[in-house]
This record gives C-alpha cells, structure tokens and sequence, in this order.
C-alpha cells in the first residue's frame, strides 16, 4: 500500500508526526510511526533543500538584526527582495503541489494514539480513515 499526497501536504504534517514520536507506545505502533516519520523526511528533505535555493535564488544577504536572527542565522542571513516575492511565492507553491506517493500504510486510529482535531487536519492523507 502507498499514500498519495503533496510535498505541502508533506511538510505541514512534520509537527504532528514530530509529536507522536515523542508518545510513548507499542513497538509495532512506534515502528510504523517512525518509519512513516523516515519516509517523510527523505521527501521534505528535497523540498527543505529547493526552498533554501529559492531563497537564494531570490534573496539578497543582510546583517542580522536581532538575537533571534542572530542565534540562528549568525552575521548575516538571505532574505527574499521585494522585487522578487512573487516570483519566490510561485517557485515555493509549485513545489508545494508536486505529487508525492509514500511506500508505507497510512497510520489507523487507535485508543494509544491521540490527537488534536489540528494534528488530524496536518496529518491528512498519512491517517487512515477509522473504521465505525
């Protein structure tokens, strides 16, 4: 079985995927938990990477400014240019529509697995449909 989804949808489920590693569960439910959370993270990884390059792209380097800035960024950092926030929006929303297919089952309902009803929504196609 495969699930078919997008790059977006992908990298908008990381924090929901992110939080059920840190349940505390059967083995056979972690190992289908992170195995899919793997699986994921091979397809963001591309995405992470041509949306860094589109930044580039389409940004120019400046000082940093506050510590926050700073602490993550160091000295400089790339921002994208006004002249160039279209062109940016369009290369990152084409990336964010690239059709996807994941070798794994997607993740069933369980008592052990617990969700928020936002969690569900950024999960999407990766949970299965529960069963009456």
């Amino acid at each position: 079985m495969s699930i078919p989804t997008t790059l977006g949808a992908l990298v908008r489920a990381e924090p929901a995927l992110d939080r059920l590693l840190e349940l505390r569960l059967s083995g056979p439910r972690l190992y289908q938990i992170a195995k899919l959370v793997t699986l994921v993270r091979k397809e963001t990884a591309i995405y992470h990477d041509k949306r860094r390059q589109a930044v580039i792209d389409c940004g120019a380097a400046r000082a940093t400014v506050t510590d926050q800035e700073r602490a993550l960024f160091g000295a400089s950092m790339t921002e994208v240019t006004s002249d160039k926030i279209e062109a940016f929006a369009t290369r990152v929303g084409d990336l964010e529509k690239v059709a996807v297919e994941i070798a794994w089952t997607p993740l069933s309902f369980g008592d052990d697995l617990v969700l928020s009803g936002a969690e569900i929504l950024a999960l999407g196609a990766l949970l299965a449909e529960p069963t009456p």
